[in-house]
């Protein structure tokens, strides 16, 4: 009989349910539902009394620290004040459980379910702001956060070798397009370099991947920050950049640009209301707008391909994350 090695499983909703009792006195689960399946696996839970989150975390040793230290950062943030998700301990008074999967070990963490208001349009401005000053008190909060020297640092240079990396592998005959990806990667590197030699301050806690699907607006209108499965020491400019970004991943348009900086002019309106900005620490937005996009087209192939397949990483694929980073790189870095 053939026998195949498993990378990725998905867990039965039976054991799930058994897990949710033993380990979390979750009784009388009424729905479990699969949310998302990617970096990891969301689900959806309600009992007969609230809502849950679970998110089970892919068999990896970098996965299992990004889930203890996403759990451990919500935990302090909540007691510091921080509108967050409530991590839910279990039996053994742990953020997190190990769970032995087919594939190996994968990490367990339980939260609570926040309900989201709907941001309109017409409150957007003052969304923004209040999100600017929010993710800066986090920022003053996580100064004194007791395990700094657990969390991983956000390296520029990782990131850009990372993409790299997955340009070789999946299209190593596009000579032209990697040397360009590997050019304009010595740039943003070096500016970056040059930032923190001049403007030390800006180095400090970052949530890693702050973009609008990790932050709803609560019922009671508060902002809630969530998914810190990225979060790491680096420049607190990449969650400024994530966030006011409003280009297309695909198709740069010239108008979005224009969106982009005013929600980085009203953004900043609250955001520095906690920490005042540098005029060089503000023109330094476009090398994290990029260096975002580097990471994007890391992250997703290596965490889409195994499971789905590199079909979709053909030319037209290619073609568009070449002609975007040759047009930011044309508008800003030339």
């Amino acid at each position: 009989m053939f026998k195949s090695s498993c990378e990725y499983s998905v867990l039965r909703d039976d054991d799930l349910i058994i897990l949710l009792d033993e380990y979390y006195n979750i009784k009388n689960v009424k729905s479990l539902r699969l949310h998302r399946a990617f970096i990891g696996d969301v689900y959806f839970i309600e009992d007969d009394k609230q809502s849950y989150v679970m998110k089970i975390y892919k068999s990896d040793l970098l996965h299992k620290k990004n889930a203890e230290n996403s759990a451990d950062v919500m935990e302090y943030l909540r007691e510091s004040g921080i509108t967050v998700p409530k991590v839910y301990k279990n039996k053994n008074n742990c953020n997190t459980t190990t769970i032995f999967a087919p594939e190996g070990e994968r990490e367990v963490v339980v939260i609570s379910f926040i309900d989201e208001k709907k941001i309109s349009e017409e409150h957007k401005d003052e969304d923004h702001r209040m999100i600017g000053k929010q993710v800066a008190l986090m920022r003053s909060v996580m100064k004194d956060y007791p395990y700094l020297d657990r969390l991983a640092k956000i390296d520029e240079d990782y990131i850009i070798d990372n993409f790299i990396k997955v340009m070789n592998k999946y299209f190593p005959k596009k000579e032209e397009e990697i040397s360009f990806f590997k050019s304009y990667g010595e740039i943003i590197s070096k500016k970056i370099k040059e930032l923190y030699s001049k403007q030390p301050q800006c180095i400090g806690f970052c949530h890693g991947d702050f973009h609008d699907g990790n932050i709803i607006k609560t019922l009671n209108d508060e902002v809630a920050f969530f998914d810190f499965d990225a979060c790491g020491i680096g420049c607190n400019m990449l969650d400024i950049a994530v966030y006011c970004d409003e280009t297309n991943y695909f198709n740069l348009d010239k108008t979005q640009i224009k969106e982009t900086q005013k929600t980085l002019e009203v953004f900043l309106e609250g955001y520095t209301k906690v920490f005042p900005l540098s005029q060089l620490e503000r023109d330094s937005i476009p090398l994290f707008i990029a260096l975002r996009h580097y990471e994007l087209n890391a992250t997703i192939p290596i965490n889409r391909a195994p499971i789905e397949g590199s079909h979709w990483l053909n030319d037209n694929w290619l073609n568009a994350q070449y002609t975007w980073l040759k047009e930011w790189y044309e508008i800003y870095h030339k």
